[in-house]
């Protein structure tokens, strides 16, 4: 639904969780990318606020943690403060990319979460971005979909692992299959948990936020995935360990974590859940959709998100898949080196296309029949 109107590069909003992607169409990389979280005033001493108003966005909110309460307005992928919300898109436009949001069509994208079941959800951002941004043109796209997009797919199987929300998504034509679409129990908050209780035993306590944060960032840099987690541990123990320079001067060494950490992934039963591993999540994802689709998905599966950083994962699901799928379905995964990123990219690709102008919601069509017409796009 377009109007005649000539705008400025499309903005590309990426909402996770925990990180916010945000850039022009026109670029090749997010120009901006910042923890999606706001700090709020605070008394001194207590955890009573004084007033409610957003201080601060991203990393400064971080740098200022002892003395602001911390919040994520983006939890599992669905806005759940819409005034942190608000806060974190007036940084987003003028600090971090420094733009006129009524200058450019804005494109946001959405979680499986919210397709799901908050599709309300859609309109309070529809309203938000046409009310207080002025935005000229709006669209609203499956992040999943744009996955695969960013790769020159419109069908495959997503597997998205991410730090608030992990899922499985077969698309089809550029759409979710509702049947297949699987979240997963374990998520990068629950492996840096799980790796905070395996330095327990060693008698390292990391248990605050921030604390937290340095486990999530040891779990990045020293972490992998076991090919054969019994022949890795039968090791010898030198030959796995690896250091880490504490803030404090003090050097930390892990040994079988790095692989006992990531392995919850395949096997979540080591946190004491019953869901189905990755590659069981995989499996039975495609298996619920139509058997002429099947062939298709297993040839076509892209691996994104910030946990599917863990080397060996790629290599350790493809052998897994191999043995479980059918011999006339070849396994084929797609791991680009920047796969964190790959929602943005599809976004930004696919606001680039001639597509685009029929799929983006224009003011004027806004101001006629209300957000509800974001549903059609």
């Amino acid at each position: 639904m377009s109007d005649s109107y000539v705008f400025s590069s499309p903005i590309i909003i990426h909402p996770g969780s925990d990180t916010l992607q945000a850039g022009l169409a026109d670029e090749e990389h997010p120009g901006s990318i910042f923890p999606n979280i706001v700090g709020r005033h605070k008394l001194a001493g207590l955890m009573e606020w004084v007033d409610q108003r957003v201080l601060c966005v991203g990393q400064e909110a971080i740098d200022q943690s002892a003395t602001v309460l911390l919040r994520h307005p983006v939890w599992s992928g669905i806005v759940g403060d819409w005034e942190a919300f608000a806060a974190v898109l007036r940084h987003t436009f003028y600090r971090a990319l420094w733009v006129a949001p009524e200058e450019h069509p804005i494109v946001v994208t959405e979680s499986p979460h919210v397709y799901r079941s908050f599709q309300l959800r859609r309109e309070q951002l529809t309203r938000l971005l046409f009310e207080t941004f002025h935005a000229p043109q709006v669209a609203v796209c499956s992040e999943a979909a744009m996955s695969l997009y960013a790769c020159g797919l419109d069908t495959g199987l997503v597997v998205s692992l991410g730090d608030f929300v992990s899922y499985v998504a077969p698309v089809h034509r550029g759409a979710i299959v509702d049947a297949g679409l699987t979240f997963l129990e374990p998520d990068g908050r629950s492996i840096t948990e799980y790796l905070s209780r395996l330095l327990l035993e060693r008698g390292h306590v990391f248990t605050s936020p921030e604390a937290l944060r340095l486990v999530r960032d040891i779990k990045e840099t020293l972490c992998y995935v076991a090919d054969d987690v019994a022949k890795e541990a039968a090791r010898n123990a030198d030959s796995v360990e690896a250091t880490y320079l504490l803030p404090n001067g003090e050097t930390l060494v892990l040994g079988n974590e790095r692989f006992r950490c990531p392995e919850v992934l395949f096997h979540p039963d080591l946190l004491g859940w019953e869901s189905p591993g990755l590659t069981d999540a995989v499996c039975n994802a495609i298996m619920k959709c139509d058997p002429s689709l099947q062939a298709e998905l297993f040839g076509n599966i892209v691996v994104t998100g910030g946990g599917s950083l863990f080397p060996g994962l790629s290599e350790r699901l493809q052998r897994e898949l191999e043995q479980r799928a059918p011999a006339e379905a070849p396994v084929h995964l797609l791991t680009r080196d920047d796969r964190r990123h790959l929602p943005w990219k599809g976004a930004a690709r696919f606001a680039r296309d001639a597509q685009f102008a029929g799929f983006a919601l224009t003011r004027q069509a806004y101001e006629r029949h209300g957000a509800e017409l974001i549903y059609q796009m």
